[in-house]
């Protein structure tokens, strides 16, 4: 039961992450749920209920898509953009002949940029008193 309470709170987090377009945790926050009850405790799947279930679907086909519905502010999934200079890197030859690719460079640049987009607008989060002073007070050792 604690079980189902914890994967029921955690697919709450993951979709108000979702509408503050931090992605980045969102989709640690999917992986994590679907280790715990699609792959390991896979007979928890069945307790949970029917809303939830909703939510973990529309949450995963969301984090499915390419590109990912965003508006400034954005915390992006960095995995995703790390993989795709990776794969410009292996793949987009740096010379063409005895001539530099600036196609290489321009098509790094616009995932950076996009990177750095995200990052000029600021969250207008307000602070919550009590959730910094529980977070001051926590102790890690107990």
């Amino acid at each position: 039961k604690s079980t189902i309470k914890i994967i029921k709170r955690l697919i709450s987090i993951t979709v108000e992450l979702v509408k503050l377009n931090n992605f980045n945790t969102s989709i640690a926050l999917l992986c994590a749920i679907k280790i715990e009850c699609e792959i390991r405790l896979n007979h928890l799947w069945e307790d949970i209920p029917n809303k939830f279930k909703r939510d973990y679907k529309n949450l995963r086909q969301i984090m499915q898509r390419q590109n990912l519905p965003t508006d400034d502010p954005c915390i992006p999934y960095l995995d995703y953009h790390l993989k795709q200079i990776n794969a410009i890197e292996t793949l987009v030859p740096s010379t063409l002949g005895h001539l530099a690719n600036f196609n290489k460079s321009k098509y790094i640049y616009e995932i950076i940029s996009q990177i750095m987009r995200y990052q000029q607008t600021p969250y207008n989060l307000q602070p919550v008193t009590q959730i910094s002073q529980l977070l001051v007070k926590f102790n890690i050792e107990n």
